[in-house]
């Protein structure tokens, strides 16, 4: 790598990329002029490392599209969104908001069987593209589908991927009323049209209507290859566990 032409830059929760890449222009007017680009996509509600490219480094862009990453995520148990981040509108689900037994009791066994679980996951898998993502089907990308209320007339492609190490960092719970403020000062990062109003009428519902006083938290740390959607993977854990679970949060520590 040359020292001057790649730099890895910290995404804030909220920026798109390219509101990072106007951030990093600012932040080093040295490099104004030239051309960037980023490798290493994240999602608006995700923060962490990403590359910048700069100049001639550009043209070796290929060699960076493969590099293995590592994320620290929280995963919220007892509900689902149709981003499956909180920049989602909240879906109905019929263990979501509801008293009744779990497939899986949090509450007695809280680790045991969440680790074996966990465990599974490590290996080679071929996760769904989120529907809220980049991906582009018959011309468009899977956002726009799902925004048009379309994304049951096409078929979600697959991505393969590979998960090196699982590692259990917490799990804690949060009080309703605690978890319901963090997720609406997180939304109040985001700039641009992303359906706020919308998802925030969502999120008041579900927690007016929620009988849960408090919720479940796990925080993982993951390593694993390029193209895994730690968004999809929260959601895959759940359906494990026979239970709504979603990304609370999606924080990216290394970029290899």
């Amino acid at each position: 790598m040359k020292e001057k032409g790649i730099k890895k830059f910290y995404k804030q929760k909220g920026e798109t990329p390219l509101v990072a890449i106007s951030r990093f222009r600012e932040q080093f007017p040295e490099f104004r002029d030239e051309k960037l680009s980023y490798i290493g996509r994240l999602d608006p509600m995700a923060e962490g490392v990403f590359l910048v490219l700069i100049g001639e480094e550009n043209k070796n862009r290929e060699q960076y599209l493969g590099l293995d990453k590592e994320y620290e995520a929280e995963i919220l148990f007892g509900a689902i969104t149709d981003s499956l981040d909180i920049l989602g509108v909240v879906e109905n689900h019929p263990l979501s908001g509801s008293s009744a037994k779990w497939g899986f009791n949090l509450a007695e066994e809280p680790l045991s069987g969440v680790e074996q679980t966990i465990s599974s996951f490590v290996g080679d898998f071929e996760f769904e593209y989120p529907a809220y993502s980049s991906k582009t089907v018959a011309g468009k990308p899977l956002w726009l589908w799902a925004r048009e209320g379309r994304i049951n007339e096409i078929e979600i492609p697959k991505r393969k991927s590979t998960i090196y190490n699982i590692e259990i960092l917490d799990f804690y719970e949060r009080e309703k009323d605690k978890l319901h403020k963090r997720i609406f000062d997180d939304l109040s990062f985001v700039s641009g049209d992303f359906r706020q109003e919308e998802i925030k009428k969502s999120w008041q519902d579900f927690f007016g209507n929620s009988d849960k006083e408090v919720f479940q938290i796990l925080k993982i740390k993951v390593k694993c290859g390029t193209g895994t959607y730690i968004r999809s993977l929260a959601k895959e854990i759940g359906k494990k566990l026979n239970m709504p679970t979603m990304a609370l949060s999606i924080k990216r520590t290394k970029i290899f």
